[in-house]
């Protein structure tokens, strides 16, 4: 219980028991006090929630560039770019870099493929030839 609480029951207490007429009007003000105690922190915690809620929708929009901050691009703008690296363009995208990359590794295959065949066969005739 905190210490405005613990002050409002002893003050109403003791008014009670001397039975002061106007007692009605000061259980008002204390039942009052509390209610606006306890609406200014859920206010407090509404303006903190809607605070992060406009910098999601500032995160999901963007931002434009103001002096000594740059630009924030939104999240479709974000989405636009990461899917024209999806596409070739015959050289610098992401999927022209998988596509070499997986030429150069079946090239490397097909090598060792071609030499493990060149290796068999020559151990074949060598055996052919020592027996």
């Amino acid at each position: 219980m905190g210490a405005f609480s613990r002050l409002a029951a002893h003050l109403i207490y003791s008014l009670l028991r001397r039975g002061y007429p106007a007692m009605t009007e000061i259980l008002a003000v204390c039942v009052a006090l509390a209610t606006l105690a306890g609406g200014g922190a859920v206010v407090a915690k509404l303006i903190k929630f809607l605070k992060k809620m406009g910098d999601a929708v500032d995160d999901w929009q963007g931002e434009p560039a103001r002096p000594g901050v740059p630009a924030r691009p939104g999240v479709m703008t974000r989405l636009a770019t990461i899917e024209e690296q999806l596409h070739p363009n015959h050289g610098s995208t992401l999927r022209d870099a998988i596509n070499r990359t997986e030429q150069a590794v079946r090239r490397v295959e097909d090598g060792f493929a071609a030499h493990l065949k060149a290796h068999r066969e020559g151990v074949d005739a060598f055996s052919d030839t020592t027996r």
